[in-house]
């Protein structure tokens, strides 16, 4: 296989002396493939690590990336996949300790002051005296952000890795991730970042998001995300019937309730929030699969099971356990509440940091247009300034908002 392309070598020889009389080499294309990457809450422990004891391109990957972690921060992302610890210490008291911890007091986001604006670190409890500093999760750090988007992320170039060096990987191909997976994405297919500049853009993204949550001292969080299929609630429960119960629901508990993820139109969305307002949700989409009646998905047939069902919500001691429903489905590990409007503080830090890594000389926008499909559109990327528009509108972007207003 070459590029995807598959490799025939035809010898045609004379039957009588058995010499070779002719030669051929044809490359055939196949049928074309999609490349889609995982994102957050695909992973699990040991993941890809039968991959890195057996191929070499995939060990150079996990290698690469390990490295840069370990020198940076001062862990080994491959012996938290294999391990999966609940608690981790990286210690600062030598040379390259205070190194270490240098490189984390410069994760900082920005904060009012007094009336201006200024940097402060982001890790919470972290001093420049400070010897330690120490890493919660009683479920085990590969599921806690800043170190599974790292993981996540290695883990797909790894296979990419795999795929290249056995010439399968089509050159034209339609490539997508899942959230955290367009990172990986685009590293792997559109060549936009190296392996270290995507882990190092993936561990801020995921120290910067974990760190906007409150979280108990075991890194424990009042947030969560929950899958949701309308049709599995009853015949006629649609997506806009969804979207007015998750609304109710945030109005009623005074909490985060959102529908943030549009995956499959009728059978999969995602809703992020507080497990309390989650909890809640899959109470009432049980009540409403086992009503027969007609009529109980109006507005004000929801608001009152939304109702009755409070006071059991409520009554919900942290941690709140979250289980499988008729209609939900719990995303296990996930303690933050990703695409929702509570990580918009953390917008404009970000944007900062994505400037300063992605470089524009790494763009080539003839490996993205018609190619890459974003999240945020689902359908092919394009230059063009209709599908400019159709992005300003579904964000909200002042960005782009900013330059058409100045296309020509």
């Amino acid at each position: 296989m070459v590029q995807g392309r598959m490799v025939f070598n035809v010898h045609v020889f004379n039957n009588a002396s058995n010499e070779i009389v002719m030669k051929a080499e044809a490359e055939v294309e196949q049928p074309p493939t999609a490349y889609l990457f995982c994102g957050q809450g695909s992973q699990e422990k040991g993941m890809g690590m039968t991959l890195y004891d057996n191929d070499e391109a995939a060990r150079e990957i996990w290698d690469r990336g390990d490295r840069y972690l370990l020198d940076r921060y001062g862990f080994s992302v491959i012996d938290v996949i294999r391990q999966n610890p609940s608690k981790l210490t990286v210690h600062f008291r030598t040379a390259k300790g205070r190194r270490v911890r240098e490189n984390y007091l410069a994760i900082t986001r920005r904060v009012v002051e007094n009336g201006r604006e200024v940097q402060v670190p982001i890790m919470a409890g972290l001093t420049p005296e400070s010897e330690s500093y120490t890493f919660h999760n009683p479920t085990g750090l590969l599921f806690s952000t800043q170190f599974a988007q790292p993981a996540i992320s290695l883990m797909n170039l790894a296979e990419m890795a795999r795929l290249e060096s056995r010439g399968l990987v089509q050159s034209d191909a339609t490539f997508a991730g899942h959230s955290l997976g367009e990172y990986s994405a685009l590293a792997a297919c559109a060549g936009i970042l190296s392996v270290e500049d995507l882990i190092a853009l993936t561990f801020y993204r995921g120290v910067v998001m974990q760190n906007m949550m409150d979280g108990d001292t075991t890194g424990q969080t009042d947030f969560s995300m929950v899958a949701v299929n309308p049709s599995r609630v009853k015949k006629d429960f649609t997506q806009e019937s969804l979207i007015i119960l998750t609304k109710q629901i945030s109005s009623t508990m005074g909490l985060l309730l959102e529908v943030v993820n549009y995956n499959v139109y009728q059978q999969q969305y995602v809703c992020a929030g507080h497990l309390q307002a989650l909890w809640l949700l899959g109470k009432v989409c049980d009540h409403l699969a086992n009503d027969t009646r007609a009529g109980t998905d109006t507005p004000e047939a929801l608001l009152e099971i939304v109702q009755r069902h409070e006071p059991a919500a409520r009554s919900q001691k942290a941690p709140v356990q979250l289980d499988r429903g008729k209609a939900t489905v719990p995303l296990l590990g996930i303690n933050v509440p990703f695409h929702s409007s509570y990580l918009q503080g953390g917008i404009d830090t970000y944007r900062e940091y994505l400037k300063d890594k992605i470089k524009e000389e790494k763009i080539d926008p003839l490996r993205l247009v018609g190619k890459f499909v974003p999240n945020v559109m689902g359908k092919p990327f394009s230059v063009q300034k209709p599908y400019v528009e159709d992005v300003a509108r579904v964000t909200g972007s002042r960005v782009l908002q900013q330059m058409l207003e100045s296309w020509a």
